[in-house]
């Protein structure tokens, strides 16, 4: 019978999903609320395949009839024609909405598993489970193979299957191919149910997760059996690594047993501790496998973040999209740490473990795709996310973070609440010495990754507004009041690391001004350098190669760096002052020379009036504003004088104009970098040849000469839409002519290399062949090696998707309307004359060149093609 049901149940929801999106919603939300948990056990797979995009058999290939899902990555507030869809869906998805109904409603029966597929969860996690090192949280979930003896998928109740498969369908590799675009989907419905869920689940307040869900007191022994008195990780048998690897669960057991003291005196052990777990086991599953999902993106099966030789394996870079979820994670992470009310509670004692327990994968996270991101703008994001890991004093009042969970506020919103110094509507604020600890468990994400900033920075051009903003943001973030105060007292308790002795810094820093007695303050201060120091050893144990070696972020070396990059900032304002100059002189003869006939050409998109830059004139003239504040900022943070940066400058711009005659490189080909080396304070040589290699021996307009003649190497018929072109009729005829070369390939080239009248005609009117030449990202190493490929003589129809031919074909209707002339004979004319220019072009092509030469498509300069493409 409930076969029958459940048979039943299923029936119905596969015919729903058939239905668009808000009549599928409303009778999925009908077969909910009418039948029971019995009939709707098998309907759950089956729900969660067809959302996601996935087969529910547990194959990792994406079903043909749900390819993508229902389009939680896509959908957004911005489209008008989505914006019924969205709400019904935002609805439907909602912690409090339908679907949570029927997880809730199907953990009634405590014995009802289903199956996750072992290879869907992360490799390093999937790895350590099938070397038998299992991390607690997945202990009790392990379904094995009853012939091999071997895991092969979890065993999850409804709400823990549905929390997998909404983390799982961010990385899903066979989903990455059809979110390409993510990057323009801001305001996406998977990125606001993301804040809902977590605003629900890891709630800021006092509020505690309703509904109240028992949890199943069975499973507490296998978790149990994996800590040690000290909630610590026991190590397998078999586990012969020296290094931290596991992933802890994230609550200890002894918090777990706390709920006997908080509950009635006569109530069992047993039932106290199911009281504390009904508390917090959703809380605890939604942190832990939304870090482990998320922030595992590109980390290797075996060993730490990064290898001896200092490289990580090359791995595909996550989305965009990817990027603004693990962004919102982090905030929010900081609000529920930082929401702490001391009272005791199992969740209370969530909140202050959560931080330590999933920094690790934080860093990592942020070091590899730090590492791997290419040189241009859209590294703000990534940027942002590491800027808003290393400042948790400026989430503390979860009353900014519940604009972003209601899902309806715009990014600009967001970013105008996250502007505010402090976080609260003051003014900057010294960093308070409570976030020392803070400080000390993540020196790496502030030094290592702000080392690694510095030659990326020393390679962008930082005379364009967004590369210098980004500049300005980090300079900043590390000049707030006592932030680089903190890091100095940290590193200088890192002697045995550092291999120096520093008693004189670490005396600089006193380190409680409460104590009248020296020797109770040195003792303490003694304590807390031992502590510091063992905090960061641990932490390169963990997440760096045996052959790390850490440098100070204040020692000589990334000074001299810091005091390299500044000289190319120097350089910067000087071009982009050149810029703005040349922009304001470009728009004062375009004002000069306007005349009536140009008005009239303007009318007709004959021409294009606005400027060539990408940028608006406000923006330029905030870039000087970005680069002399970084300049001040650094200088104040490094302890840099004017007169260092002076005698710099001079020496800079001596060797930039000894190798300003030599030969210019060629883009495709990486060079080789030169040490360059600056005279400091004390006539010590600085190499800095690491730094910035080619970038440090050109100025700033070489290099902007050199992208000036930058000419595009690809296949003309496949560059981005430009503005000055019909985006319809671009695609349409690209694939006419894709259809007619594909079927006429070998008679157009036969004809177009024959000698005869119909050859001569036939190269007036199709492309030339040429050679072609793309970078091969699949290959091995740092830099791509550029592969060429011929295309054969081709017909191309893209010249008539521009505006000037479509306001040409306008202007001769126009004239057949006033000469009273019928449209179809002016137009029959004007084919006639051009048919009779391109004969004329084809007879005395003999006189002109016997073969026109194969020439690169350089008819337009590239900036001009990508000037609409917005990242």
């Amino acid at each position: 019978m409930a076969s029958t049901y459940g048979s039943t149940a299923t029936s119905r929801i596969q015919l729903a999903l058939q239905n668009p999106l808000q009549y599928r919603c409303e009778e999925i939300t009908r077969i909910i609320d009418e039948l029971g948990t019995k009939e709707l056990q098998n309907a759950l797979p089956l729900l969660l395949a067809d959302l996601f995009g996935v087969s529910h058999q547990g194959s990792s290939n994406i079903t043909s009839s749900t390819v993508g899902g229902w389009g939680l990555r896509t959908r957004t507030l911005l489209q008008p024609n989505e914006f019924t869809d969205y709400n019904v869906l935002y609805q439907f998805l909602h912690p409090q909405g339908p679907l949570f109904r029927l997880l809730y409603k199907l953990l009634q029966d405590c014995h009802l598993k289903y199956e996750f597929p072992l290879h869907w969860l992360p490799a390093r996690i999937k790895h350590l489970i099938l070397r038998g090192m299992v991390p607690p949280f997945y202990l009790d979930k392990l379904q094995f193979d009853p012939q091999t003896k071997t895991p092969t998928s979890l065993a999850l109740n409804s709400f823990e299957l549905y929390i997998f498969h909404f983390a799982y369908h961010l990385v899903n590799p066979e989903l990455q191919r059809l979110h390409m675009n993510a990057w323009l989907h801001s305001e996406s419905l998977y990125l606001n149910m993301t804040e809902a869920y977590l605003s629900e689940l890891l709630p800021c307040d006092r509020s505690t997760v309703l509904p109240s869900v028992p949890f199943n007191f069975g499973v507490l022994q296998s978790y149990s059996a994996s800590f040690g008195p000290y909630g610590t990780l026991q190590r397998m048998p078999n586990f012969q690594s020296s290094r931290s690897t596991h992933t802890p669960q994230l609550l200890r057991q002894s918090v777990i047993q706390q709920g006997s003291s908080t509950g009635s005196l006569h109530s069992s052990p047993a039932t106290a501790v199911t009281s504390t777990r009904t508390e917090i086991w959703r809380s605890e599953t939604v942190a832990q496998v939304f870090v482990d999902f998320w922030l595992s993106h590109g980390e290797g099966e075996v060993g730490p973040v990064f290898s001896a030789s200092g490289s990580p394996q090359r791995e595909l870079l996550p989305s965009g999209e990817h990027i603004r979820v693990v962004r919102n994670l982090i905030k929010h992470l900081h609000y529920f740490s930082n929401s702490v009310i001391g009272d005791q509670s199992a969740m209370d004692e969530l909140r202050r473990i959560i931080g330590p327990s999933s920094q690790a994968k934080i860093y990592g996270f942020l070091r590899r795709t730090i590492h791997h991101w290419p040189l241009d703008s859209s590294f703000r994001f990534i940027l942002e996310t590491w800027l808003s890991y290393i400042q948790p004093w400026r989430y503390t009042d979860h009353r900014y973070q519940k604009n972003l969970a209601a899902g309806r506020s715009s990014a600009a919103e967001a970013e105008e609440l996250e502007s505010r110094n402090g976080r609260n509507g003051y003014e900057r604020r010294d960093v308070d010495r409570r976030w020392l600890p803070f400080i000390a468990e993540n020196l790496l994400s502030y030094t290592v990754i702000f080392q690694e900033m510095i030659p990326r920075f020393a390679r962008l051009d930082l005379s364009t507004p967004k590369n210098a903003n980004m500049l300005f943001r980090v300079s900043k973030v590390f000049s707030q009041p006592q932030l680089a105060e903190l890091l100095q007292e940290v590193e200088s308790c890192l002697d045995d690391l550092l291999g120096t002795v520093n008693h004189q810094k670490r005396s600089a820093f006193p380190t409680d001004s409460l104590h009248p007695s020296s020797d109770q303050r040195s003792c303490l201060a003694a304590h807390q350098a031992t502590k510091w120091s063992a905090i960061v050893r641990q932490q390169i144990q963990d997440l760096e190669s045996p052959g790390f070696q850490y440098k100070p972020m204040f020692g000589v070396e990334v000074r001299s760096q810091v005091v390299g990059l500044m000289m190319i900032v120097h350089q910067a304002q000087g071009s982009a002052v050149a810029t703005q100059k040349a922009l304001e002189e470009e728009a004062a003869l375009r004002s000069r020379s306007r005349s009536f006939l140009s008005a009239i050409k303007d009318i007709f998109l004959l021409s294009d009036t606005g400027s060539s830059d990408e940028y608006s004139p406000e923006e330029r003239l905030k870039v000087l504003t970005y680069l002399n504040t970084a300049i001040a900022q650094f200088s104040e943070i490094f302890k840099v004088s004017g007169n260092e940066l002076s005698i710099n400058s001079f020496s800079m711009s001596n060797q930039s104009d000894n190798h300003a005659t030599s030969d210019v490189t060629d883009y495709g080909t990486p060079t080789t970098s030169r040490s360059v080396t600056f005279r400091g304070t004390q006539n010590q040589q600085m190499s800095i040849s690491s730094l910035a290699g080619e970038a440090l021996n050109s100025t700033p307009q070489q290099w902007r000469q050199r992208s000036l003649n930058i000419q595009y190497d690809g296949d003309p018929d496949v560059l981005p839409i430009r503005s000055d072109e019909s985006e319809f009729l671009v695609r349409l005829l690209h694939q006419v002519a894709s259809r007619l070369n594909e079927m006429y390939c070998s008679e157009m080239a036969r004809l177009y290399h024959s000698d005869g009248v119909w050859g001569r005609v036939a190269r007036q009117l199709l492309s030339a062949p040429m050679t072609v030449w793309r970078y091969d990202k699949r290959s091995p190493g740092s830099f791509s090696p550029r592969v060429g490929s011929s295309l054969p003589p081709r017909l191309s129809l893209r010249p008539l998707a521009r505006h000037r031919n479509l306001a040409m074909l306008a202007v001769l209707y126009i004239v057949a309307l006033i000469c009273r002339a019928p449209p179809l004979l002016v137009l029959f004319s004007a084919i006639i004359f051009w048919a009779v220019l391109i004969t004329v072009r084809a007879l005395i092509e003999p006189l002109n060149s016997a073969r026109p030469p194969p020439s690169r498509f350089n008819n337009d300069r590239l900036n001009d093609s990508l000037a609409d493409q917005s990242f």
